[in-house]
């Protein structure tokens, strides 16, 4: 079974094919994707299958990875608070991120 670790964005990923993993928003030529749309990345650090292992110095050549975007969705509300001691300052704020579910369609040698 072939498994490789591919940056995605600005993470890195255990994945292998047919798999589903949750990601921040994933943008290429400054658009971001939707659903249904496909795309290739060549950032795999570490591939590794039954037989051999390649680490790469920073990316392995010649492995591509297939992802396809199945749906995109808000995440958990990140609250951020700020204080200042003998001040009375206080702020709080949140935001939810945009995250993405990918499935791994294939990985090409």
């Amino acid at each position: 079974m072939k498994s490789v670790v591919v940056k995605i964005g600005k993470s890195q990923y255990l994945v292998t094919e047919k798999q589903q993993l949750l990601v921040d928003r994933i943008k290429k030529d400054d658009k971001a994707l939707k659903v249904g749309d496909s795309f290739e990345t060549d950032q795999v650090l570490l591939f590794s299958d039954e037989k051999k292992i390649k680490i790469g110095q920073p990316f392995v050549k010649g492995i591509t990875v297939t992802l396809k975007v199945l749906e995109e969705n808000k995440g958990k509300k990140v609250r951020v608070a700020t204080y200042k001691a003998k001040s009375r300052y206080r702020r709080t704020i949140g935001f939810r991120p945009i995250q993405m579910k990918v499935s791994v369609e294939k990985i090409a040698v």
